[in-house]
């Protein structure tokens, strides 16, 4: 009984997290146009986390890559105003600039 009931919870938080991202995607592609309202950059940094084993506390540290974001702004087919944010290259980032206006096919093309 359970066992059943554990499963039908898992099956059913995998079937909303699916749902919601289609619903982004979809969302992500009624936009038809994004303007580049602001631009960040977070640097490469360390994280240790701690963790208890029996009586001996064991580190564990995690690397985080420097990341380059652009923060853009788009209305979708209904008028609403959409925010987005894009993970891009360096050479991207340095090259864009705020309220440059990019298409559909400017962010297929963004790596």
């Amino acid at each position: 009984m359970k066992k059943g009931l554990i499963i039908g919870i898992i099956i059913l938080a995998s079937i909303i997290g699916i749902k919601q991202i289609i619903d982004v995607v979809k969302l992500r592609n009624s936009v038809q146009e994004y303007i580049v309202v602001d631009k960040e950059y977070n640097g490469a940094y360390i994280t240790t986390t701690v963790v208890m084993s029996g009586k001996t506390f064991i580190p564990i540290t995690n690397y985080h890559n420097e990341e380059w974001l652009i923060d853009s702004i788009g209305f979708d087919s209904e008028g609403t105003k959409r925010s987005f944010t894009f993970y891009v290259s360096e050479e991207v980032y340095n090259n864009i600039k705020k309220n440059t206006i990019l298409t559909k096919e400017d962010i297929k093309n963004l790596k």
